[in-house]
């Protein structure tokens, strides 16, 4: 990492009319233990954030697609909940603004007289509070698996459907009803993940299959027209590994995210990003390899800067810890690392599904977290971050003071904290191969908990709820290198 590369940073236009100075967050929603949400879109104004998940009742095993309005500190404006004990409600696809409001795909699905719920892919157009303004259901299947869609310029929306194990790419008009569908081969097992962007009058595909008839994996794009014939197309085979996303940076370039799994069928993923020209020409494509390259790791979305390089953010699964991590990393226009940094909460997994750019050069991101919280088993997660990877603003200030004394440095924020504590940590590169480690200290000098830092550069939230009001000390070493500092822990 050089400091210069810090320093670079140009902010990527937007399309979105917003506050310039927005402030950063994280934020988790917690609801009753019977309950779990998970976050999977997330689209920014000029005056909050739209999400949109789905909340599981464990109780009743019904699924309430769920969408919520924030403002700008991340805090709930309002939520709503499409589902009751006898329907449920899966939002599976990306959020797309449309004149009235947004467009969700997802499945539908009803309880029978034997109790069990047969589910439908079904279309949903939300106003800005949440309200119907009309759904549509189609394809009746007890595997269906939801819809993902893209709302054309025309008004017209693609959708991509998997039906059983068949994958179907479908033309709507604005009302959602059907003009036109095309299914893949049968011998494919298609799965959730994939994205359509417009190219001209066209559409470019991209997604993952797995070959019954050839064993492989492939990613796979397609070019087609409003017809559906093919325009152009090409595979990848792969043992493991898929696409998630497709974004389009302009007319003419394309990046796709997801993941590749090491052809020695280990169970190390690298995240990994195509960028594509219209005409599905490759003009680069790379592994991102970090500071744990044994961990399985995967991208969700990428988006292109104005000086020429990616911003990827994704999630690793850290095999040893048993819990997964989210991460930010830059990597040039050549496809090489320039910084990475990670979204750590050492007390629970938080994954990260959906990511959008904003005004400011930051990203909003949604998720999910798994753990022992509080006594909740999973809660949503949306975070606000900057330019750089950092919760706490100007955390890069930080890295560059480990890059100039060649120690640890770290911000905490807030302090005084009641229920938990944002920690940045930034260890110089390339001066210690040790592994770093975290400690919390009472003010007796006791250590009290110990967590190992899975990357060099990280932003680390900490959970307060086991410790009584007092004063507190955090110490990162790195072999015969620490840094310490000192917080204050008050009632909530």
């Amino acid at each position: 990492m050089k400091k210069y590369i810090l320093l670079l940073f140009l902010a990527f236009g937007s399309s979105f009319c917003m506050a310039q100075n927005m402030p950063n967050f994280n934020k988790n929603y917690n609801f009753p233990p019977d309950y779990a949400l998970i976050l999977t879109d997330i689209f920014p104004t000029d005056t909050g954030y739209f999400a949109v998940g789905t909340m599981v009742d464990s109780l009743y095993r019904v699924w309430a697609g769920t969408f919520i309005c924030t403002d700008l500190n991340g805090n709930v404006k309002y939520l709503k909940k499409y589902s009751n004990r006898d329907t449920s409600v899966y939002f599976t696809s990306n959020i797309v603004k449309n004149n009235a409001g947004f467009l969700l795909g997802g499945s539908f699905g009803i309880r029978d007289t034997l109790n069990s719920f047969f589910e439908y892919n079904s279309l949903w157009n939300i106003d800005i509070k949440g309200d119907i303004i009309w759904q549509k259901t189609h394809s009746h299947s007890n595997l269906a698996t939801g819809v993902d869609v893209l709302l054309l310029t025309n008004g017209q929306i693609w959708a991509k459907k998997a039906i059983y194990d068949v994958y179907r790419l479908e033309l709507l008009d604005s009302l959602g009803d059907t003009i036109k569908t095309q299914n893949f081969p049968n011998n494919t097992i298609f799965n959730l993940y994939g994205s359509i962007q417009q190219s001209g009058d066209n559409i470019i595909l991209a997604c993952s299959d797995y070959n019954t008839l050839t064993d492989e994996q492939r990613h796979f794009y397609y070019s087609k027209d409003t017809a559906f014939n093919t325009i152009d197309s090409f595979y990848i085979s792969q043992r493991y590994g898929n696409l998630k996303y497709l974004d389009k940076i302009n007319a003419n370039t394309f990046v796709a995210s997801g993941q590749r799994i090491a052809v020695s069928g280990t169970d190390i993923g690298y995240p990994h990003i195509y960028v594509l020209d219209s005409n599905l020409n490759r003009t680069m494509n790379c592994n991102i390899r970090g500071d744990n390259p044994d961990d399985l790791c995967s991208a969700v979305r990428t988006f292109g800067n104005s000086d020429g390089s990616y911003t990827v953010l994704g999630t690793s699964i850290l095999e040893q810890q048993n819990r997964d991590m989210g991460f930010i990393a830059r990597v040039s226009e050549n496809g090489q690392l320039l910084w990475q940094k990670g979204l750590y909460m050492p007390q629970h997994s938080h994954r990260m599904y959906s990511a959008a750019q904003t005004a400011d050069g930051g990203y909003v991101v949604c998720g999910d977290i798994l753990g022992p919280v509080t006594g909740y088993y999973q809660q949503g997660w949306l975070m606000k971050i900057d330019s750089f990877g950092c919760v706490l603003p100007n955390c890069h200030l930080a890295t560059e003071e480990a890059l100039e004394t060649k120690q640890p440095a770290m911000l905490l924020y807030p302090n005084p904290a009641s229920t938990h504590i944002n920690i940045h940590i930034a260890l110089p590169e390339g001066v210690e191969i040790t592994p770093a480690y975290m400690d919390l200290i009472d003010n007796k000098g006791r250590v009290l908990e110990t967590n190992k830092l899975p990357m060099q550069d990280m932003n680390y939230e900490f959970y307060l709820y086991n410790y009584v009001p007092g004063n507190y000390f955090i110490r990162i070493r790195q072999g015969n290198k620490q840094a310490t500092k000192q917080f204050v822990k008050v009632r909530g």
